[in-house]
């Protein structure tokens, strides 16, 4: 977001041709910086690796869990030799043991005992959130062996001491998380750890469920990158909302209020945070949040139609946008449309991203999901969009979109109301059944009238300024000159600074006062920073135009918002603001 500012101080010194202006300068720049169609171009081209691919797996319709999980805050406990295993495996490192993934690896161990496998990501992602651990990379670890029947606990522990330098090395590189389970059933015993990135810490009692149905997680990132931090959460079968951050806490601390839809037992819930000068969010924590102690939650398949299984991915786009499509239908949403050269754009990176993500490569990895979320080949002014990377052990196309639907990320994409256009870039490796897809959802600017924008401003001022303990602005109309400005800026390209002035000099000419104004260039009206002088105390009389345009060199469009100031003398002091997505 840009934010620039120019005040005239009445008659007078308008006739003397005297303009005060700060901010950053004249001259449209885009909103939201994107890789240029050059600096993709020069991005190779690579197969996407079948080690990013579970193939081994076991896909299960449901699972049945024995043990509610852990209360919140419950402290991990093993005496027993396998208990002893561990504390030798996390010596010298920075390890927590964790309760919740002590439940998980006990799962996880039971599963394989039925299957003699290992979950599909979609079940191991259930099972690691049910029992109350939050970190999106926690990974599994199995072993299994034939013991004797007679065989001790503490014969069979020292036989598999082996363990402890297999196990100590996933535990490098902290700060870690890890939980561990043994299981033994006739002479097959199942030894399962689970391990992730100890990074985000909730608050004990955090995921109570409030008498409305709402939850406020509290807690903190041991991460200080990130400059916001945001969450959504699920709401029935096919909607998802944006949670409420608390705005009294900056990162690293987080307070934010999820709310449950009345028909819902349980339901995911992403926290994403933002760094500085990154464009795409990371995910830093998975959760389930849910009625009761939990007990009562448990994993079944919720499928949008009949197997969709593909051969390359050519035939993968079509079919994927057909079922989305069919899932946006049963929503009451808008289908989408095949943006087929921004599809050969994705389809072209898919793998490239896919081998960063897999390397840990996030400068790469960010520059390919912003250049694709950029949509240089789209048709029409685009207005803003969704990202989303998903794999999928099958090359069943509607197993992919279910569990892509289970993420509230996968849905504010997917299932974006506004959008019109996407882009589907699938992924199929060679010799691997399996397929994945970088899905790109598209929104745009369909009209001219910006009347409701205009409101939506006025509200979201008179919030900011009840936040200071302001009084609400008061709306000014007549001034026509503005509804000329907006359609040359829109319609002619000029320039919106250049508008603001003649703005201003027609205000101040009716008017005879002193008028001061603003000009602020952003992709998204919800996350205006208004800039100080607007939230002083006192009357504040203004004049609020909204239009579009697309700012030189930029790949979107994005709104211009003109706010005229009537009278009220400013702060002294300089707008500020901030880049937004």
């Amino acid at each position: 977001m840009r934010i620039q500012f120019v005040s005239l101080l009445g008659t007078a010194l308008l006739e003397l041709g005297c303009a005060a202006t700060s901010g950053s300068g004249t001259g449209s720049r885009p909103a939201a910086e994107f890789p240029s169609r050059k600096e993709l171009a020069v991005l190779p081209s690579k197969a996407p690796p079948p080690s990013a691919f579970s193939t081994k797996d076991v896909v299960v319709e449901s699972w049945m869990f024995q043990d509610a999980p852990p209360p919140d805050g419950a402290t991990y406990l093993d005496r027993s030799p396998w208990g002893e295993l561990v504390q030798a495996a996390a010596a010298g490192k920075t390890v927590v043991l964790s309760a919740p993934l002590r439940c998980a690896a006990l799962e996880l161990a039971r599963f394989h005992l039925v299957h003699k496998a290992l979950p599909a990501e979609r079940l191991r992602r259930f099972m690691i959130a049910r029992c109350g651990a939050v970190m999106p990379d926690a990974s599994p670890l199995i072993w299994w062996q034939t013991v004797p029947p007679a065989m001790t606990e503490a014969q069979i522990v020292q036989a598999s001491k082996d363990l402890a330098p297999q196990l100590g090395q996933a535990l490098t590189g902290g700060p870690k998380a890890l939980g561990f389970a043994a299981v033994k059933k006739g002479d097959r015993l199942v030894v399962a750890a689970v391990v992730g990135t100890d990074d985000v810490h909730l608050d004990p009692g955090s995921r109570t469920l409030g008498a409305n149905r709402a939850v406020t997680l509290r807690g903190s990132t041991r991460a200080t990158k990130f400059e916001s931090i945001v969450g959504y959460v699920n709401q029935g079968e096919h909607g998802v909302e944006p949670c409420i951050s608390n705005p009294r806490f900056k990162p690293p601390r987080f307070v934010i209020t999820c709310k449950l839809a009345p028909a819902d037992p349980f339901a995911w819930v992403e926290l994403l945070g933002h760094e500085k000068g990154r464009f795409l969010d990371m995910a830093i924590a998975d959760i389930i949040v849910h009625e009761g102690d939990g007990r009562g939650v448990s994993y079944s398949v919720r499928s949008s139609g009949p197997p969709s299984p593909v051969k390359d991915a050519a035939e993968a786009e079509g079919i994927l946008v057909e079922r989305l499509n069919r899932v946006r239908a049963a929503a009451k949403l808008a289908p989408l449309a095949r943006a087929e050269k921004q599809s050969r754009e994705n389809t072209r990176l898919v793998g490239t991203l896919i081998e960063a993500q897999l390397g840990h490569d996030e400068t790469t990895a960010d520059r390919i999901g912003r250049g694709l979320l950029a949509g240089w080949e789209v048709d029409g002014l685009i207005r803003g969009g969704h990202f989303f990377l998903g794999t999928s052990p099958t090359r069943d196309l509607t197993a992919w979109l279910d569990y892509a639907l289970e993420s509230p990320i996968g849905r504010l994409t997917l299932l974006d109301p506004t959008a019109r256009q996407v882009a589907v870039g699938p992924a199929i490796p060679r010799d691997v059944a399996a397929l994945g897809a970088a899905v790109t959802t598209y929104s745009l600017f369909e009209s001219d009238d910006h009347a409701a924008d205009e409101a939506r401003v006025l509200q979201n001022l008179a919030r900011a300024r009840a936040a200071v303990g302001a009084p609400g602005p008061i709306r000014v109309n007549g001034l026509a000159r503005l509804t000329e400005e907006v359609a040359l800026v829109q319609k002619k390209g000029k320039d919106p600074f250049d508008a603001l002035r003649d703005i201003l000099h027609a205000a101040v000419e009716g008017s005879g006062q002193d008028v001061h104004g603003w000009v602020i260039e952003t992709s998204d009206l919800e996350y205006l920073d208004f800039p100080p002088e607007l939230l002083a105390q006192g009357e504040l009389k203004v004049v609020v135009g909204v239009t579009h345009h697309r700012a030189p060199g930029a790949a979107w469009g994005q709104y211009v918002v003109f706010t005229v100031a009537i009278g009220a003398p400013p702060l002294r002091q300089a707008a500020s603001g901030r880049l937004a997505g």
